[in-house]
This record gives C-alpha cells, sequence and structure tokens, in this order.
C-alpha cells in the first residue's frame, strides 16, 4: 500500500516538474527581451546540478 501511493506521488512530483521546467522554456522563449533571464534562472533553480 504505501509503495503504491508512493509510486503515484513519485510520478505526480515527476509531472509537476516536468510542466515547470516546461512553463520556464516557453517563458524564456516569448519574452526573450524582458523575462528571459528569469525564465533561465528558474531553469537552472528547477534543474538538479550534475
Amino acid at each position: 500500500m504505501t509503495r503504491r501511493v508512493g509510486g503515484l506521488a513519485e510520478r505526480h512530483r515527476r509531472v509537476a516538474y516536468a510542466r515547470a521546467v516546461e512553463r520556464a522554456w516557453r517563458l524564456a522563449r516569448a519574452g526573450h527581451e524582458q523575462g528571459a533571464g528569469r525564465g533561465m534562472l528558474l531553469v537552472c533553480q528547477l534543474m538538479p546540478s550534475p
């Protein structure tokens, strides 16, 4: 039971993470002159350091 709930939570977290990254990329592309820096900063913060 706990394994199933953990798997669901993990999948939900991955989906939310992917959506956030996609939104940041879209922001960076859409507002090149005004919001590009903020979007890239958000992407850098979200991405796990290698």
